[in-house]
């Protein structure tokens, strides 16, 4: 949800950690959803069971397309073949600017380590373009370093080429990694992040069921996180 509101051109912080997303695009992101929920284009499910149900009703033929990653296919060729056979991945959702979501994850040493020259040797080790490439190739993820990727697109390009039809996890991962190149981290892991993502998700639940209008529950949104972030940021 985060994500679709940055692709939609919503701030959601100041500097200052205090909201910014009760603004025009903040309401228009609120009201579209709000909308494709009342008329029935979101399962109503997905409300109180979340991402999993959507994926249960996916694989039952009950909805029509679901935003996942390539390796989830895997589960639908295990649990629902016919529905695997009737499955075509596509890009991402992008905004206005064209950036796509990536997540992206780190490895950090402490400052209190006491072997801080062989935790970042580990750390290079593990990220280096070589072994990042064995590594993708094993786990059939995407590795984090250039070369890799690089290396990764091609062989996947190859294989889609090769006269044989490409395998779904691996169109969908040749789609991934094409991806990458116009992505980014649009919602910056910052202190409290997790927090946020309750509080405008459980007020637009709210909005979902009719409770309150789009309006007044990203005002609500706004004030509950307000109270949070002068607590904990004065």
């Amino acid at each position: 949800l985060l994500e679709s509101m940055v692709q939609m051109g919503v701030e959601l912080v100041d500097s200052r950690h205090r909201a910014r997303f009760n603004s025009g695009p903040g309401r228009r992101a609120f009201a579209l959803w709000t909308d494709l929920y009342r008329r029935g284009l979101l399962p109503r499910e997905v409300v109180s069971q979340g991402f999993q149900r959507a994926i249960e009703l996916y694989q039952s033929g009950e909805l029509a397309q679901v935003a996942s990653g390539a390796e989830f296919l895997n589960t639908i060729q295990t649990n629902a073949p016919r529905v695997a056979a009737a499955t075509e991945p596509f890009p991402p959702l992008v905004g206005a600017d064209g950036a796509a979501n990536v997540a992206v994850m780190n490895l950090a040493v402490s400052r209190q380590t006491s072997r801080p020259k062989e935790a970042v040797d580990l750390a290079l080790f593990l990220t280096n373009p070589a072994n990042q490439l064995r590594f993708a190739r094993a786990a059939r993820v995407l590795p984090s370093s250039q070369p890799a990727l690089k290396a990764i697109e091609a062989e996947l390009a190859l294989a889609s080429r090769s006269g044989v039809k490409a395998d779904l996890v691996q169109r969908a991962r040749l789609l991934s990694a094409q991806t990458l190149s116009h992505a980014k981290v649009l919602v910056p892991a910052d202190p409290g992040v997790k927090r946020l993502q309750a509080i405008i998700y459980g007020q637009l639940q709210r909005a979902m069921l009719g409770e309150l209008s789009s309006a007044a529950a990203l005002a609500a949104a706004e004030k509950e996180w307000n109270a949070y972030a002068v607590a904990r940021w004065p």
